[in-house]
């Protein structure tokens, strides 16, 4: 007995240590600092839970029960609240749209079998937004980077960094603060769009860099009311957000 103790203690020290030097790898890989001893005591007891939670997952996914693996991010540290705050757009108030009712596009036919648009190559891929509540921008150039592929036959990555610093002011965007995919489409709309390549994303809001330069602009946008019509919408515009 006395034996199984010492051991079951040792594997217990083990994955201490082993979560100890995931922590250390993480913020210098990071540049993690604290304000406080405190506070990064609680950053690692976050962290802990995050990378055991981890763990358990990929082995799920290993055996076969899940479908994607976890890995350790930028945000290992923060609570799931933290997080989804982060996310959530703040100061952007809802606004009425005024994009044309879908019920204009009555020829869009529903593909019974469904349809995905990753596998025709309409999709880029997965964007990281790093400490920037800019998921607005990141899902209204992923609906045009759709769109653009249907309608060219070529897929472009746009860029979310110029709806980040420039569709601010009276366009009524707030960078990493938060914005509206409608908002976003509106200054595509006016102003047009670079590429990821020529304006590339920096996680945080910078001075606009404004050029003549742009790869396409939105013509117009539609509104859904219902299921079946996003299933409509899907069928023959690509990407819906």
């Amino acid at each position: 007995m006395k034996f199984l103790v010492v051991v079951a203690a040792l594997v217990l020290v083990a994955g201490a240590s082993s979560v100890y030097e995931e922590w250390q790898k993480f913020r210098w890989d990071h540049e993690k600092t604290y304000s406080s001893l405190v506070e990064e005591k609680r950053r690692f007891s976050i962290f802990q839970k995050n990378f055991i939670e981890i763990q358990e997952h990929n082995e799920k996914y290993e055996r076969g029960e899940e479908s994607f693996a976890k890995k350790v991010t930028q945000f290992a540290d923060m609570t799931q609240e933290e997080f989804l705050d982060l996310l959530e757009p703040q100061g952007v108030p809802a606004l009425p749209s005024n994009a044309v009712p879908f019920d204009n596009f009555e020829d869009a036919d529903i593909e019974r079998d469904g349809v995905d648009w990753r596998e025709k190559g309409a999709v880029t891929p997965v964007k990281d937004q790093g400490d920037c509540g800019s998921s607005w921008a990141f899902s209204a150039v992923g609906a045009i980077e759709g769109q653009y592929f249907k309608e060219n036959g070529s897929l472009l990555t746009l860029s979310a960094q110029e709806l980040v610093d420039c569709s601010t002011g009276w366009y009524g965007n707030n960078g990493c603060g938060g914005g509206a995919i409608d908002y976003a489409f509106n200054f595509v709309q006016h102003e047009g769009i670079q590429t990821e390549e020529t304006y590339p994303y920096q996680a945080r809001r910078t001075s606009c860099i404004k050029s003549d330069y742009f790869v396409t602009r939105v013509k117009t946008c539609v509104s859904l009311s219902d299921e079946r019509e996003l299933a409509r919408a899907v069928s023959k515009y690509t990407l819906v957000f």
